[in-house]
């Protein structure tokens, strides 16, 4: 036996509003439309749902019978759909981010943790194992949705300033007490300095404020 879940709603519709126009309008389509799906239903069936006459719709004792397994089978075949169709969305939503071994690590796991409690929907992909030029590219080639760091501007690309952060002096205990909650780039020239590799974004700017102190 073969029959549409159109059929069956078609069916509900008409049972509903004892009324095939008000069904049909319900149904967004035509009471002509909507009498070929009853009669086709009725034909799988092998019985009538409805008496009806040209000013009533009465629904059989058949159709009544048949009319609460509808309504319930109809309730959860959407009730399925929506949870399927949430599931299906949900599985869909992620987000990828590109950044530095250094920022992965101090600064992205509070925020995750933090992001997760307000979007815990979302999927985050991580990529924290590459510098600031192969993020770049990534994000250029559409292989992430983002990327986190100190980053130069280049066409296609949109940069938005996300935080402000403060480069650190770190010297050694010599027992002299240091009054200055900061210093300048000026107190920094002529000092030995450990630096971090010539092509990272960080170093350029250290080596370029360096470089007008000379």
């Amino acid at each position: 036996m073969e029959f549409t879940s159109r059929q069956l709603r078609a069916f509900q519709l008409v049972a509903q509003h004892r009324c095939f126009a008000r069904a049909a309008e319900a149904l967004f389509i035509t009471p002509s439309g909507l009498s070929v799906l009853i009669r086709e239903l009725e034909s799988h069936l092998g019985f009538r749902l409805f008496d009806r006459t040209t000013r009533h719709v009465a629904l059989t004792a058949y159709g009544n019978e048949l009319l609460a397994v509808t309504r319930e089978t109809l309730q959860e075949l959407d009730a399925a759909m929506s949870r399927i169709g949430r599931t299906a969305k949900g599985s869909r939503q992620s987000i990828s981010v590109g950044t530095t071994p250094l920022v992965a690590a101090n600064i992205l796991p509070p925020a995750i943790r933090e992001f997760r409690s307000q979007r815990p929907d979302l999927r985050i992909t991580l990529f924290d194992d590459a510098d600031h030029s192969a993020i770049m590219q990534r994000v250029e080639a559409g292989r992430l949705d983002m990327g986190l760091g100190a980053f130069k501007s280049a066409p296609g690309i949109k940069r938005v300033p996300f935080f402000r952060f403060s480069l650190m002096v770190i010297r050694g205990d010599n027992g002299v007490a240091l009054h200055r909650a900061s210093t300048t780039w000026f107190a920094l020239n002529g000092q030995t300095l450990i630096s971090l590799p010539p092509s990272g974004t960080h170093q350029q700017i250290i080596d370029r404020h360096l470089e007008k102190q000379e």
